[in-house]
Formats: C-alpha cells, structure tokens, sequence
C-alpha cells in the first residue's frame, strides 16, 4: 500500500485487516506529522501495531512531483 504519510491507529487497523504486508509511506510527509504533538504518540502506537503483526514500512525519500497538499495546516509539495 502506498500512503502519502504515516498511518494513525485507525488507519493500521484497517491495514491489518486488509492483510497489506508492505506500506510504503513519504519519508518528508512522515517526519512532518511525526514533529506535530497532536499526533506523534498516535503515529508511533500505529508503528508498533504495524510492525508486531509484520507489515514492512518502507521510506521513500524523494520528490513525487505531485501539486502542494494541505497537511497539518501548512502546504507540503511533494
């Protein structure tokens, strides 16, 4: 599954539900909502639910040449 950042817990338990073995999230994207308080420990138990029934999370790093997208109140260009 590609994801433009990180899964909440929600989002990780609909994941596993799905089976989906590979997440592949934007490394930039991640770090920006891994940096906001308001979701930083969500982020991580969703990591930890992720990883305990073996979803792989691959980083990309790199420019996806998408238009701007509004995310956690200000605009991220990927």
């Amino acid at each position: 599954m590609v994801c433009p950042w990180a899964a909440c817990t929600g989002c990780a338990k609909t994941i596993m539900a799905a089976g989906i073995r590979r997440l592949v999230r934007h490394k930039q994207a991640h770090l920006q909502s891994a940096g906001n308080t308001k979701w930083q420990e969500e982020i991580t138990i969703a990591d930890e639910m992720l990883r305990d029934v073996g979803v792989e999370i691959i980083e990309y790093d790199g420019l996806v040449g998408a238009p701007p997208v509004l995310h956690s109140g200000t605009y991220w260009n990927p």
